[in-house]
């Protein structure tokens, strides 16, 4: 059904509105069902009949108006089946349902049109939101280079300024021990391979030689694995102006101020 002439949509108001025959609704229910436009008018003024029905308040005639009715009627003459006419409230009822269901046709149309144009552009959008995202990545990937750049150079200015010495023993040749010293960090790392674990009560202790003064600063303490092996991060108590040696002695647990148990490793 390409198009819905006035006569339907009469018809489709009164079947809405359960005010056609019954015959005559048996008939347009069977032209309903073979018809979807014709089926979505019925719907659209079904619905707009439940939303006036729900918006009027009901209203309780009085008792004797019943009385009244039924006692007119019985002094009349049957009348004659004619031509159906709405009544003033459902034609006012349906005009404004056919004034809303158009300005809600407009609005969809403005909608659908808004929904084209902006679906027409979104495919200059998504390839600038790509170019964005590149030229992030691209920053990003720049930022993380110039960020490595630095760390190596970092490394190698550390690395150049770093004082590196092989620390040996004097009675056992098997006992290894490298030291690298930063004296503008004040900070050092030592490595050690094959020393004896120490007794019970008993802890290794590191040195630090400074010209400047009268005895060595400490640089802690520290144990050894069970095969001999420790790398220990250390810095000294004091400040160093120059370290020219260092060495590795014998101590109590916890350490102490001034050396007092034997060296087992140095550069000395």
């Amino acid at each position: 059904m390409s198009e819905i002439d006035d006569a339907l949509r009469e018809q489709a108001a009164l079947y809405a509105l359960d005010a056609l025959p019954a015959d005559e609704a048996a008939k347009f229910r069977q032209l309903v069902r073979r018809h979807p436009d014709l089926a979505g008018l019925v719907a659209e003024y079904e619905a707009a009949g439940q939303l006036f029905t729900a918006l009027t308040p009901p209203a309780t005639p009085p008792p004797a108006l019943r009385s009244r009715i039924l006692a007119q009627v019985a002094h009349r003459a049957p009348i004659r089946p004619a031509a159906l006419v709405i009544p003033w409230g459902i034609a006012a009822a349906l005009a404004v349902t056919a004034a809303f269901l158009w300005n809600q046709n407009l609005r969809l149309d403005d909608t659908r049109t808004a929904l084209e144009e902006r679906a027409s552009s979104l495919p200059a959008l998504e390839a600038r939101i790509a170019g964005y995202e590149r030229l992030e990545e691209e920053k990003n990937q720049t930022v993380l280079d110039l960020r490595r750049k630095l760390e190596d150079l970092e490394k190698r200015r550390t690395l150049a300024e770093m004082q590196v010495a092989t620390l040996t023993s004097k009675l056992d040749a098997s006992y290894l021990a490298a030291i690298a010293w930063d004296n503008d960090a004040q900070e050092g790392i030592l490595k050690v391979r094959r020393l004896p674990a120490t007794e019970r009560g008993k802890e290794y202790q590191l040195w630090v030689i400074d010209p400047a003064r009268p005895v060595p600063v400490s640089g802690g303490v520290f144990k050894v694995a069970d095969d001999g092996s420790a790398t220990i991060h250390f810095a000294p108590t004091q400040k160093v102006s120059k370290a020219t040696a260092f060495a590795v002695s014998l101590e109590k647990t916890g350490g102490v101020p001034v050396r007092e148990g034997p060296v087992v490793i140095s550069n000395l």
